[in-house]
């Protein structure tokens, strides 16, 4: 009788941490976990110094303020942009009501020089000439004026 060779014959216990050859070329090892910092780790120290922060700090070095004061400062350029042309606007308003009061104005005393032209046409010339010469210097400033056409 022959004797068996047992060391030839392949172990029947299976390492159950162990891949099967054909997996281990499939799916590589899987990283091993991190004991770093990790997400949850760097969110409680986060949440623990801004807390010790926002206690014992002075008032113009607390961590709120200073994410306020930096908020201000990269919205207030937008809002600038924003009220600066809330300002142009409201500029070409008044000026295009000016420029309507002195067109009435205007109006109002060519009636009042062709009124009295009807009495007297010299008086009434020269006041249409000084009426003239008033208001459309005025009317020519502000229809040359930057602010209407801006």
């Amino acid at each position: 009788m022959a004797k068996k060779n047992h060391s030839q014959l392949p172990s029947r216990r299976v390492n159950p941490h162990s891949k099967p050859q054909v997996l281990e070329r499939i799916e590589p090892n899987a990283p091993a976990p991190r004991r770093g910092l990790d997400r949850n780790r760097i969110m409680f120290f986060a949440v623990i110094g801004v807390v010790a922060g926002q206690l014992f700090l002075p008032a113009h070095q607390k961590p709120f303020r200073l994410a306020g004061e930096a908020a201000a400062q990269f919205h207030g350029a937008l809002f600038d942009e924003v009220n600066r042309k809330d300002l142009e606007l409201a500029q070409q308003q008044a000026v295009a009501r000016k420029m309507a009061d002195l067109q009435a104005e205007y109006a109002t005393w060519k009636g009042l020089c062709s009124l009295t032209a009807a009495f007297d046409p010299t008086l009434g010339a020269a006041c249409m000439q000084a009426a003239d010469a008033h208001f459309q210097s005025a009317l020519k400033q502000i229809r040359n004026s930057e602010l209407l056409y801006r």
